[in-house]
């Protein structure tokens, strides 16, 4: 606010001439005298300059000043005239009552009406009585001092959970709260604590009384909440939040999770979701929010020791037959692809148009466990674009849908170009159409490890390099690649940092009217033929399956009914993954 009035320096206090110079006087000659101070007393040297400048400082002067005015004032006897300016303005109020009709007179009395008047006379009063301290009424004499402490604590909790679950203690046999939901109500009130007894909710005693029962009858009520506890013991204090970041590679709702704790108390997902996690205190129900959701009350989710044990105590899909790993990869067979998993390289063996195997053994499926994942924020970088990978089953249009993308801008992408044992033609060129090698070379490779995916066709050795793929990479195009699900294990790297979209079929009505119109066709013993009913259905069969085995690897699901509207949601998604920051695997980002 500007100041328009002049002021003078300590106007406030009005400071006597005299006073302020003898003041100075008394500094000066205490400063004059450390010197001999010191030599009797053998100060160190750096001890007296600090006092020097202590003493000379401006802030201990006006301190001074401020000492001496003050206590020039506490000898004058001031008070107030009267200590009832409460009942004066009673009194006043009920007269200006009988006069009515006059402005003033209304005037005033509106004024005295008002609350804060009303206060500021009962303050007067309070500072006239000098009555500054609260009232503590003493404790009668047979109040036994070891009986236990109770607080009584209002909780307003508005169309919401209390934020908070309720155990029994088997040991004391009574009610405790087992942990606090950060951002709910009662971690929004600060007075409820982990180990707190519960005696009474809104006056009804609930000692003896099931958590379950509790529960519900905290459900009935909205509003505000009282509750009387027996305080805990070992109260732990603020806990700060937890920064992790993880991706959920499972579906989970927590009214489907007979062991949860409290069901509302639940944080229900969807696999792919990005889930902050706000507490682990607990090693077995963690607190997290979804991230980006506005709601600030965290939910209770299976931590991953408690996800993984029930992972293996049922697990239904990996023992039934119909999602074995030979009854996946004979449904999968018949486009170039990995086709099975074998760390044998075949040789005198001749396979059907089936090739492609992963370097990755049947293991490693079997015993995989899938949780979560530890994510971060990354920002994509121009000049390492991350490839594009297109999965999904023989026939749905992976193939049609990569050539349309790359036609759309040859500029901006590119594919790898594959190695092969067989004998060049008289119009390719190495290099652009394959990389021609001897068959000696490219095992040799594959033992190593240089290879994505590898198969044998018609007795020669065809596969897709790592190298080749990171060398599109820091060419500065986006590579596009339709492989094998398998081949995505391999793919997953921090040095290639794929962003995995899953072609998915439509329902069977959508996919057979669809690839009627087209004229859809699909090559069998190196013959086109149309999709039989048959093949159509096993398509969807094949990406159920794929779905459940190899989901928590998708980035993006794309159904492609019309290829019209597939490339358009196709394009969308890679202009997205070129400019807009992800979540991707902790260890990717740090890379």
């Amino acid at each position: 606010m500007p100041v328009t009035l002049p002021l003078k320096p300590w106007g406030f206090f009005h400071p006597d001439e005299k006073r302020d110079h003898q003041e100075r006087i008394d500094i000066q000659n205490l400063v004059a005298s450390l010197a001999e101070l010191q030599h009797r007393l053998s100060a160190k040297d750096e001890d007296v300059s600090f006092l020097r400048h202590f003493l000379r400082s401006k802030d201990i002067q006006l301190l001074l000043r401020v000492f001496n005015k003050v206590s020039s004032y506490a000898s004058l006897q001031l008070g107030a005239s009267s200590d009832s300016a409460v009942s004066t303005g009673v009194s006043v109020y009920n007269t200006l009552r009988k006069h009515k009709h006059k402005p003033h007179v209304d005037e005033l009395r509106e004024i005295m009406a008002k609350p804060h008047f009303q206060a500021l006379l009962y303050t007067h009063d309070k500072v006239a009585c000098r009555d500054y301290e609260p009232k503590l009424f003493s404790l009668p004499h047979e109040v036994n001092e070891a009986e236990e402490a109770v607080k009584v604590v209002r909780i307003i909790k508005n169309e919401e959970p209390l934020g908070a679950t309720i155990q029994r203690n088997e040991k004391k046999q009574s009610l405790e709260i087992a942990r606090i939901l950060r951002g709910g109500a009662a971690d929004r009130s600060g007075l409820v604590h982990v180990g707190d007894e519960i005696c009474e909710v809104n006056g009804t005693n609930v000692q003896g009384c099931d958590p379950k029962e509790v529960v519900q009858l905290l459900a009935k009520f909205s509003g505000p909440v009282t509750l009387k506890l027996f305080p805990a013991d070992n109260n732990k204090g603020i806990m700060r939040e937890s920064k992790i970041r993880l991706r959920a590679l499972f579906d989970y709702d927590p009214f489907d999770d007979p062991i949860i704790p409290c069901p509302e108390a639940g944080l229900s997902f969807q696999k792919g979701d990005v889930l902050q996690i706000v507490s682990q205190e607990d090693p077995l129900w963690w607190q997290a929010r979804k991230e980006g959701d506005s709601n600030l009350r965290a939910g209770l989710i299976p931590g991953k020791q408690l996800q993984e044990r029930k992972e293996i105590l049922g697990r239904p899909l990996l023992s039934d037959p119909r999602y074995s790993d030979a009854s996946f990869h004979k449904n999968s067979t018949g486009h170039l692809s990995p086709c099975r998993i074998s760390p044998q390289i075949p040789k005198s063996k001749k396979l059907k148009k089936t090739m492609y195997h992963v370097t990755q053994n049947q293991v490693y499926d079997s015993e995989e466990i899938i949780t979560y994942e530890e994510v971060q924020l990354y920002y994509p970088k121009p000049e390492f674009p991350r490839p594009i990978v297109l999965v999904g089953p023989h026939g749905v249009g992976r193939n049609e849908l990569k050539r349309r993308l790359m036609s759309s801008n040859t500029d901006k992408f590119q594919e790898v170009v594959p190695y092969t044992t067989r004998l060049k033609k008289p119009h390719e060129l190495d290099g652009r159409d394959y990389h021609f090698v001897s068959r000696d070379e490219m095992e040799k490779g594959i033992l190593l490890n240089r290879f994505v995916e590898y198969g044998e066709y018609k007795g020669n050795l065809y596969g897709s390099s790592i190298d080749s793929i990171k060398c599109v990479i820091n060419s500065g195009k986006v590579c596009v690649l339709t492989p094998h699900t398998q081949a995505l294990k391999f793919l997953r790297t921090a040095d290639i940092k794929p962003y995995v979209i899953f072609i998915a079929p439509p329902s069977f009505e959508v996919l057979k009217n669809t690839r009627i119109e087209k004229n859809a066709r699909h090559t069998v013993n190196d013959v086109p033929q149309p999709f039989t009913d048959e093949e159509l259905q096993k398509m969807i069969t094949t990406a159920k399956k794929m779905s459940i085995r190899y989901g928590h690897f998708f980035d993006k699901i794309i159904v492609n009914g019309q290829i019209e509207q597939a490339i358009k949601d196709l394009a969308h998604v890679v202009e997205l993954v070129g400019k807009e920051p992800q979540y991707l695997p902790a260890n990717w980002v740090q890379y």
